[in-house]
């Protein structure tokens, strides 16, 4: 990833074409269906999940893709004989008589209601949801024969109990779909995009899984930057894997699971979590539309490239940047010591603590050393207490990683 800063971005005509037609009322608009009262906080395999998936696939139909399943947008995810829930997909087919395909994927399903409070999950995932369709609609509109398959996947079934699962519902199509494995070239992720967790940097994104992948790296620098209210920065997926008291476990947060669990490559892009994150306050109105917007109008582009280009993408599965994990760390512990707000007191000292450990590890690997197992899990954990913040800023098991 550091090495990979000398690559510039390229621009081109449909690629400006693509951004500047991105409609931020499609965005506000599905958002709102998707998060409505009526949908109940889309509970996989529930009335509102059912619901949120007619709505997909209606979009789908408007747009004149092409289903995925024979000839329907519909996959029912059932597992030992239990109906979990549906997965929707619609396909642009390539001109590449392979077949390769590029696998676009947002997951629909949410909390539903819980403790009597509905929770509408409108950044998770309506927002990723709605940037899909509205990928969708900006390739039916102009990227009408890419080289590669373009698969939009709607996936049910993200949340727990069936997260890291084989009823996940981005599992099942990978093992169960009609795209063998194989002919996944790759997994573009989005889950949470809508919201902006650092107040000091509003218009920052994370692009995750391009550290496997040195092609992955030069498509996405590739792809000219938002002009405006967004701003990607790359980090290693490890750095929100870290699970407490358990290091020998990495713990996928998203559907790129599924891609990994097949060994195939793949791209996740997330704003990060807020408070309001899995909560009843995760409202329409509580999300960055033009940052959001500015989102859509690059991973269409990037998607686009993806989709066009010859050639396999190599791919180093367990390969992490170290130096670029550290930096964004950084970057991060700055942004959040200089404006806490509500972080407890007792947190503030870990990360200052984790600040000054981290500032040790820039130190040795600019000098050319590496970081040991050891070392790295101590920079994971360090992620995870900053995802812990971010979210839940005055949660007390923050300091105890």
């Amino acid at each position: 990833l550091v090495e990979g800063e000398s690559i510039a971005p390229t621009e081109d005509e449909t690629g400006v074409r693509l951004r500047s037609a991105v409609e931020l009322e499609r965005l506000r608009a599905d958002v709102a269906r998707l998060a409505g009262p009526d949908l109940a906080g889309r509970l996989a395999g529930g009335p509102g999940a059912t619901l949120a998936a007619r709505h997909v696939s209606d979009r789908l139909a408007e747009l004149g893709l092409e289903p995925v399943f024979g000839g329907s947008f519909e996959q029912e995810i059932v597992v030992d004989g239990e109906r979990i829930g549906k997965n929707v997909a619609a396909r642009i087919p390539g001109t590449d008589p392979r077949h390769e395909c590029v696998v676009l994927v947002a997951h629909y399903d949410h909390l539903g209601v819980v403790e009597e409070e509905l929770h509408p999950g409108a950044d998770a995932n309506g927002s990723g949801v709605a940037m899909a369709l509205e990928i969708a609609r900006l390739f039916a509109a102009h990227v009408r024969q890419p080289r590669h398959d373009v698969v939009f996947l709607f996936a049910d079934a993200a949340e727990k109990p069936h997260v890291r699962t084989e009823a996940m519902g981005s599992v099942f199509f990978v093992q169960h779909g009609p795209v063998p494995p194989e002919r996944i070239r790759l997994g573009i992720v989005l889950d949470v995009l809508g919201g902006s967790p650092l107040a000091k940097d509003p218009d920052l994104f994370f692009v995750m899984g391009a550290e496997t992948s040195p092609d992955l790296v030069r498509l996405v620098r590739s792809t000219p930057q938002p002009p405006a209210h967004a701003r990607s920065e790359f980090m290693s997926v490890a750095m929100v894997e870290a699970k407490p008291y358990a290091p020998w476990v990495r713990e996928a947060k998203s559907d790129y699971y599924a891609f990994r669990l097949a060994g195939r490559p793949f791209l996740f892009l997330t704003s990060g979590t807020t408070p309001r994150y899995q909560q009843p306050e995760d409202t329409p109105e509580s999300l960055a539309y033009e940052k959001l917007a500015a989102e859509t109008g690059f991973v269409a582009d990037l998607a686009r490239r993806a989709a066009m280009e010859e050639g396999a993408i190599r791919h180093f599965p367990d390969s992490v940047d170290q130096l670029q994990d550290v930096r964004v760390a950084l970057r991060i512990l700055d942004l959040l010591l200089e404006t806490p707000g509500e972080i407890l007191a007792e947190t503030l000292e870990a990360l200052r603590q984790d600040r000054e450990r981290v500032l040790l590890f820039r130190e040795a690997l600019e000098r050319g050393e590496t970081l040991d197992g050891g070392e790295y899990r101590i920079l994971m954990l360090v992620g995870l207490r900053i995802q812990c913040v971010l979210a839940r800023p005055n949660y007390t098991m923050c300091v105890k990683f």
